[in-house]
Parts: C-alpha cells; sequence; structure tokens
C-alpha cells in the first residue's frame, strides 16, 4: 500500500505540498497539524512553507476547498499564494477546457484565473480575487491606523485581508531586522492576540515597492500574496502607493491592484510545478 501522495509547487518562491485527499481518500493518522509539522521540514521530510489540502467544495459554485496548514503545523484562513498555486492545480486536474475557477476556503469562495504563458512569460500566471480589506475586527484595534510602538521604535498600520497583517515602512528592507522586530512584534500578544504577519516594505515608486514578510507559523518567507495584498492597500490609505503596484519580493515579482474602499484585492503573479511524489506511509509513526 502506498502513502499519500503530494505535488509539490511554488508561487514566486512561497512552496507549498499540495495534497488532493478528492483522488486519494487518505489522511495521516497523526493529524493534519502535527503530519505537516513533520513533512514540510526542510532536512527531515519534503520541505515547504506549508501544506495545502485540497477537498470537496463546501459551497455550490466551487470546484474545490482549500486548507491551509503552514509548516509549523497550525492552520491559517488563508494563504494568497497558495490560492494561486491550488487554482492551477484544480485547473489542471478538474478543469482542462476552462481557465477560471472556484475554491472555496475558510473566508469563502474565491475566484481565480489562469494565464498561459506566452512570449513575454516562460511561466502559468495566476490571478485571483481575494478578499475585501477588513478594519475592523474583535482581537485588533486601530486596524488601518498609523500606531507607534516606541518600545521597538517603529511604526505600523494593520488591516486583515483574509488573515491578519501588519505593515511597516522603512528606508533599506534589504538591511533591515526582519526576523528580530518580526519576532518582537509577534509576540506582543497584548495588541495581537492571534499573532499576526509583519511586512517590511520600502517604497521605490508610488506604483513599486520591495517587501520581505515575517509570517506567522513559517518564519521569513520569499514571497507572502496576502501580505503583498496587505501592503498595497496600506500605501494605498497612507496615499503612498497607487491602486496598482508592482511588489518585488524575494521570489519574483507579484502584481497587485486594489480600487479601493469596499472593494476586493486581485493579484497576479506566477506559478510553477516542481514535481510529483509519495509520502512513505511509516514516516509519520517514527
Amino acid at each position: 500500500e502506498k502513502g499519500i501522495q503530494y505535488t509539490k509547487m511554488h508561487g514566486a518562491g512561497n512552496d507549498f505540498i499540495i495534497i488532493d485527499i478528492i483522488k486519494q481518500d487518505k489522511t495521516p493518522e497523526i493529524g493534519w497539524n502535527e503530519y505537516a509539522a513533520r513533512v514540510c521540514q526542510q532536512k527531515f521530510g519534503v520541505g515547504a512553507d506549508g501544506i495545502l489540502v485540497v477537498e470537496s467544495p463546501t459551497t455550490s459554485i466551487g470546484d474545490a476547498y482549500m486548507r491551509v496548514i503552514n509548516s509549523d503545523g497550525s492552520q491559517v484562513d488563508m494563504c494568497g499564494n497558495g490560492l494561486r498555486c491550488v487554482a492551477l492545480y484544480i485547473r489542471d486536474h478538474y478543469r482542462p477546457k476552462h481557465l477560471d475557477v472556484q475554491i472555496d476556503s475558510a473566508v469563502g469562495c474565491l475566484s481565480a484565473t489562469v494565464i498561459p504563458p506566452n512570449d513575454q512569460q516562460r511561466l502559468f500566471n495566476v490571478k485571483v480575487m481575494m478578499n475585501i480589506p477588513l478594519f475592523e475586527s474583535e482581537y485588533i484595534e486601530e486596524l488601518g491606523q498609523v500606531v507607534l510602538l516606541p518600545d521597538i521604535d517603529v511604526e505600523y498600520a494593520a488591516v486583515i485581508v483574509g488573515v491578519p497583517h501588519c505593515v511597516i515602512f522603512v528606508q533599506d528592507v534589504d538591511k533591515y531586522p526582519v526576523e528580530e522586530i518580526g519576532l518582537q512584534i509577534q509576540s506582543r500578544i497584548d495588541l495581537f492576540p492571534h499573532s499576526i504577519n509583519v511586512n517590511f516594505v520600502q517604497v521605490l515608486s508610488r506604483n513599486e515597492v520591495k517587501l520581505r514578510t515575517y509570517e506567522r507559523g513559517a518564519g521569513e518567507t520569499l514571497a507572502c500574496g496576502t501580505g503583498a495584498c496587505s501592503v498595497a492597500v496600506v500605501g494605498q490609505i497612507l496615499n503612498r502607493l497607487d491602486p496598482l503596484v508592482t511588489v518585488h519580493v524575494s521570489g519574483g515579482d507579484l502584481l497587485i491592484y486594489w480600487p479601493g474602499d469596499g472593494q476586493p484585492v486581485h493579484m497576479t503573479g506566477p506559478v510553477q510545478y516542481v514535481g510529483d511524489g509519495c509520502i512513505n506511509k511509516y514516516y509519520e509513526l517514527y
């Protein structure tokens, strides 16, 4: 008997293990959370920023449901780059004659469009319509406002785009102590009781930024889709950015468009298959 089969994909360097339980009726004996923490290890497992479990849709319009589990085993409601990977996977495996897919998630059913390679781009790109940014929350105060943290000496503005993010504008993002400050902010459970993703952004022009993100449950990643969306939203609110922004992340570029208040955020970026494999059925037991 085989173990659990998977597909490895990445979106701008944000890498995922995709496990399709529509095709294979298998779940790990130790549960998804511990399984993800083991399998995502770089040396002892397959290695990834997280696992994306593809399940049967939960709405009448959805093509599949996406469950997101970080590399530390924590489940989260949304992952933007993960959504783009799953969209291409679902299109290729279940809707090969179509370019549009609908993905159910913990934050609703989201639309995605696959853009095939052309003369300008070698890779598939996927455009997703993310959530409408939220500026009200039961557990985070002063969303959308600039807040000073005197003990860490940073100013941030927070927003929720599927998951919570805070955005910090810096002069030189390459030299900034992203891990140190990211961890300090995430440890402020008085402000962020469910932790938070921390984005450090350097504005290059009104439609171009460089971004590094320290994610809750994964640490610094090569790209964070919801982080890029959050940066575009906060930058526009503070009148530092235009509605259409190219976000340079370590793993590539993401194009973000936000029409404005009350509207969803659009994100376009590259997606690539790495390969398929099978995790040994005894792996989780030892």
